[in-house]
């Protein structure tokens, strides 16, 4: 038996042996056929162009030739150069057309006489898909002719390497002037118009609390430069011009121009996707740039300073940048968000240099390499007509991945490793992602850290942890999961953004509700499984105790919507019970009991709805753990409240005796309002007021100057505090739809600044008490 067991396995591994044997010989039969046959082939195509021409611009015409963009320097006297924008002393010889070439471009590739050497299957590929596609956009980077190329390499070199040559020549760069009289860095704000609330937020707000400058200081070389693909309109130069001056020579003095320069490429809308408009405006920034300029910092919206004092640093540090062999190419960060699941970036193994970094201009080297990223990462799906702009991989849009990873690729391996050195990595300039960060804590830890890009300046803290944990358990973006969990995904957004969930909160009430639906990452549920309860809600009086809880019940969100960042920052969270205008502001009724609206027939609670109101949450654990009650819309509804010995805000954003006496509101006079009721519970609800006055623990406010002495002349009470609602973060937004996770809401560009049109509400004209009453024991 043994015997024939063993004779049985023997024969399974001569089997295996002799498979793969035969595979090994037809796989190297092939490999010399492939070979034989490109020999003897001549690179022509038949084919049709594959582009999608009606994406291109101008129809599309297959053929058509847009001209080159040349640059030339005009001389500007230094003394006139105040004001003057940048892109009259670059000027672009194109009568402000766009450079995306549309023309045949296997005239530009470099032939290959490979001799002996084996034939480079990834140069093969390249000059197949080029040659195929005639008529795609070639490399913004790479050098132009409508000649057929005349060079030939045999044994190409490249610093004494035999390596495979690029497939088109690199872009030459225009030096009219020597490195020594060119300013040495620009400092780039790159920005659209729509952007200008952003570029407005970091000047007002960044620049002023980390000044570039020191009062005093000599001036550096360096400029500030605001580039738009779209020229900008006079308008806008002129609120960043001023802006800029707001600032003072104590803080931008040391600028090298005393004001900033604005450029742009075209007067018109080139309709580009945002990939590749992002591509197209980088690539063409080397150009538009390298006469006047060393090298540039490209900062983006969301590149702020942390530091004091950083332009004299941006220039040290753009110094490390030159085109010799020891030179730097760009310098500039990892990608460093605390999650690094979130875009799969640890799986993926990410170490991408994000596109806010410096550059070296007018490297030939360089422009060679970047030439190389167009010719490899080919402009096709989002990227039709920007090559370079994407590596068409997950997570991977954008020009930054494509020059990265073009130097990770195996197929590009003999020639990365030989530039390899021209990219450096550097803290200068830290990319934290869509994270919140504490900048005092990062230049604690890296004091050479003066800049961080994160997109959390502009996204509510809200948005940032739901986007976390969503894609880390469903891996999906949270307004794109299947429709049966948008609603359990909007009902968490809402916990966050009142400060009722941490992200462990969110984590759990997701997985708790998903994995029985097996949709969620099962691993990285488990994280979140707690040793006593599971998945299952934390106790009440366990939640949020680090935290302020704030309980509200009103008849309209918006009050409350406006209220919650307020709270939120100050270290409290509300819950918001709204049972009537609520759609609008994600803040319809959860839990609440008892009350509801019902057409507004119970927006005045009868005296059984209120002890039923007190019976039903006398013993509930939320109530305990309630802090402080808040009362809106109507702030009568605080007496509701009365019973459960906590402190009361009462925030008057109308008149006091709405909700109890509404004699001149039209519609109240159909949902059971009768006027003498009315006169009876105004005088109580008055009293009510007058006794929470009297309690240090509560607090008498309103939103607005009117009613702050509207409620001191009607009530006697004194002290009322004036405290505005401020309605700027998410207000007016449903989840998911168009700036849903802004954290500002876009500026309003005026044309005339002597005129300001404002909204008209159509009720102002309806009276809330009869014109012949102005006594406090008669009114309204």
């Amino acid at each position: 038996r043994r015997t024939k067991l063993l004779i049985y396995i023997v024969s399974l591994v001569v089997i295996y042996l002799l498979v793969n044997e035969v595979y090994v010989i037809r796989r190297v039969l092939r490999r010399r056929r492939e070979r034989a046959q490109s020999q003897k082939q001549i690179i022509t195509t038949t084919k049709e162009d594959v582009v999608d021409n009606n994406s291109l611009p101008n129809g599309g015409a297959p053929n058509e030739v847009v001209p080159n963009e040349e640059v030339r320097s005009e001389e500007v006297p230094k003394e006139e150069n105040e004001g003057v924008p940048l892109r009259q002393m670059i000027s672009l010889k194109t009568d402000k057309k766009p450079r995306i070439v549309l023309k045949p471009s296997h005239k530009n590739i470099i032939n290959w006489t490979e001799g002996t050497k084996t034939r480079d299957p990834a140069r093969f590929r390249q000059v197949k898909w080029w040659t195929e596609n005639k008529n795609a956009p070639l490399g913004l980077s790479c050098f132009h002719t409508d000649e057929d190329a005349q060079d030939t390499y045999e044994n190409y070199e490249y610093l004494g390497f035999n390596i495979p040559p690029p497939v088109f020549k690199g872009r030459m760069p225009s030096l009219p002037a020597s490195s020594e009289e060119r300013v040495q860095v620009a400092f780039v704000i790159a920005f659209v118009e729509f952007q200008l609330n952003k570029v407005e937020h970091i000047l007002t707000n960044y620049w002023t609390k980390h000044p570039p400058c020191l009062p005093g200081a000599k001036k550096v070389s360096a400029d500030l430069v605001f580039f738009s693909e779209i020229t900008l309109s006079d308008d806008v130069q002129n609120r960043i011009s001023t802006l800029y001056r707001k600032l003072g020579k104590d803080r931008v003095g040391c600028f090298w121009s005393d004001s900033p320069h604005f450029i742009s490429l075209t007067d018109t809308d080139m309709q580009l996707s945002h990939l590749e408009g992002a591509a197209f405006d980088f690539y063409m920034l080397f150009e538009l740039l390298e006469t006047k300029y060393n090298t540039f910092m490209l900062a983006e919206p969301d590149i702020v300073p942390i530091q004091d004092n950083f332009l004299p640093a941006v220039v040290k540090e753009s110094k490390t940048l030159r085109c010799s062999d020891d030179g730097r190419w760009q310098v500039g960060s990892l990608p460093l968000a605390r999650d690094v699941e979130n875009g799969m970036l640890k799986e993926r193994l990410d170490y991408h240099m994000n596109g806010n970094s410096f550059y070296s201009l007018g490297c030939p080297d360089f422009e060679d390499y970047k030439c190389r990223v167009q010719t490899y990462y080919t402009p096709k799906l989002d990227c039709k007509l920007v090559a370079g702009c994407a590596t068409h991989q997950a997570f991977e849009g954008g020009y930054d991945h494509a020059m990265y990873r073009y130097r990770t690729q195996p197929d590009n391996y003999e020639y990365s490793r030989l530039v390899m050195h021209h990219f450096a990595f550097s803290n200068f300039m830290q990319n934290r992602g869509e994270a919140p960060y504490d900048p005092v804590a990062i230049v604690k830890e890296s004091p050479s850290t003066y800049f961080v890009h994160s997109k959390s300046i502009y996204v509510t803290n809200a948005a940032t942890i739901l986007k976390e944990v969503v894609f880390s358990i469903l891996k999906a973006e949270p307004c794109l999961v299947d429709n049966s969990l948008k609603g359990i995904v909007e009902k968490i957004y809402g916990y966050l953004r009142t400060g009722e969930y941490t992200k462990v909160d969110a984590a759990r009430h997701l997985c708790r509700d998903v994995l029985p639906k097996k949709r969620a990452d099962e691993n990285v549920c488990n994280l979140y499984h707690d040793e006593v309860n599971g998945l299952a809600e934390t106790n009440w009086k366990d939640k949020m105790m680090e935290r302020t809880y704030l309980w509200t019940m009103d008849f309209h969100g918006g009050p409350a919507n406006c209220d919650i960042p307020i709270i939120y920052d100050a270290g409290g969270a509300l819950h918001a019970e709204i049972d009537g205008i609520c759609d609008f502001y994600g803040l319809c009724k959860d839990r609440l009991k008892v009350i509801k609206a019902d057409h507004w027939k119970e927006f005045d609670p009868s005296e059984k709805q209120k002890s039923n109101f007190e019976l039903a949450y006398r013993n509930d654990p939320e109530f305990k753990r309630v802090d402080a009650f808040l009362c809106h819309h109507p702030v009568a509804n605080c007496e509701l409240f009365l019973p459960f010995n906590r402190s009361i805000i009462v925030h008057a954003t109308t008149r006091i005796e709405f909700g109890r006496h509404d004699a001149g509101i039209d519609w109240r006079l159909g949902s059971g309002y009768e006027k003498k009721t009315g006169q009876k519970k105004w005088k109580k609800w008055v009293k009510t007021l007058q006794d929470l006055a009297t309690d240090k623990r509560n607090i008498i406010a309103a939103n607005n100057a009117y009613d702050q002495q509207y409620i001191k002349y009607f009530t006697g009470i004194s002290d009322v505090l004036l405290l505005p609602s401020w309605c700027g973060e998410g207000i007016g937004v449903k989840f998911c739809e168009s700036g849903w996770e802004n954290r500002l809401q876009p500026s309003w560009i005026s044309t005339r600044s002597e005129v300001m049109l404002v909204p008209y509400r159509s009720n102002l004209d309806r009276s809330r008490f009869e014109q012949s009453l102005r006594q406090p024991i008669d009114h309204p």
